[in-house]
């Protein structure tokens, strides 16, 4: 990826609008998360207005689907606030009934559709898909804006007249051959296989952004465990949760999971991101592995 073009192309690669689903009912959740997956939106899901909140202004969505009724939602200002925050948002308040509480809600919160639930989860969730369908083209147009503030950011970081031919990355995206992370859209792809870019968790952006910025360094379990919470922890409580990400990301990036080539074990110690071309201190991962391997060091 070496120019405004292909800059581009990496936006396109994340197309997809993102919706942020919040609602405490699991019947109606689930049906939702269906349909939102079949026609193409990227889906996560919140289960109170707090969360919800923090979600809002950590992460770029296009789309919050808003159960009034879940806790601490009604009269939220930290909700209100992230909301605030995200004018371009669409939002779809979706009520059990049309109460004076529930049309205050919507009409504060400025939603563009207020709609019932079905007591049948299907007929709700298609209905959110027919809402949806009505506020396609702005949300196509939002998405676009998307591509053009890449190729903008590009323009911007060469500055008046200077050529893009070399690659310069917003510093929202990190380049480490062979990945690109766009950790605001947290999108990963391998060189330049636009086509299957990778979606990632905030978790799984987390771990791949530490390693990546370490190239070649082998990070410990705490080490990993701190940039995934953002706090000093204990390496035993936060083994499982770190084991599990690793393993989620390996089976997005590498070519056969179970012999990883970018992210390396150093059993007993910790991982390391393996960056195309760095040969220095592959025989020393080599040594380290295998006398762990040897003296029954745990992963």
């Amino acid at each position: 990826m070496n120019n405004a073009r292909n800059r581009a192309a990496f936006a396109r690669s994340v197309m997809s609008p993102r919706v942020l689903v919040v609602d405490g009912d699991a019947m109606t959740l689930k049906a939702l998360i269906g349909m939102l997956a079949q026609r193409g939106y990227e889906v996560e899901t919140a289960s109170t207005g707090q969360q919800a909140s923090a979600m809002l202004r950590d992460g770029l969505f296009d789309v919050m689907i808003l159960d009034p009724d879940v806790p601490d939602a009604m009269y939220s200002p930290p909700l209100e606030q992230a909301l605030d925050g995200c004018r371009d948002l669409l939002l779809v308040v979706l009520s059990k009934d049309y109460s004076l509480a529930s049309a205050v809600t919507a009409a504060r919160f400025r939603a563009a559709e207020f709609l019932l639930k079905d007591p049948d989860p299907e007929i709700t969730a298609e209905s959110v898909g027919a809402a949806l369908a009505r506020h396609a083209r702005p949300l196509r147009e939002r998405l676009l804006l998307r591509v053009l503030e890449e190729a903008l950011d590009v323009l911007h970081a060469a500055g008046p007249g200077q050529p893009t031919a070399e690659p310069i990355a917003p510093r929202h995206i990190l380049h480490v051959p062979p990945l690109w992370l766009n950790q605001r859209e947290r999108v990963v792809l391998i060189d330049e296989d636009f086509e299957h870019a990778q979606h990632l968790t905030p978790g799984e952006t987390e771990v791949l952004l530490a390693l990546m910025q370490h190239p070649g360094q082998v990070l410990t379990m705490g080490e990993l465990g701190r940039a995934l919470t953002g706090v000093p922890v204990e390496e035993h409580s936060v083994r499982s949760a770190v084991t599990h990400l690793i393993h989620r990301l390996r089976s997005k990036l590498e070519q056969d999971p179970a012999h990883p080539h970018l992210i390396r074990t150093i059993r007993g110690v910790g991982y390391l991101y393996q960056p195309k071309g760095h040969a220095g201190g592959g025989d020393v991962i080599a040594e380290m592995e295998t006398t762990n391997a040897v003296t029954g060091s745990p992963a």
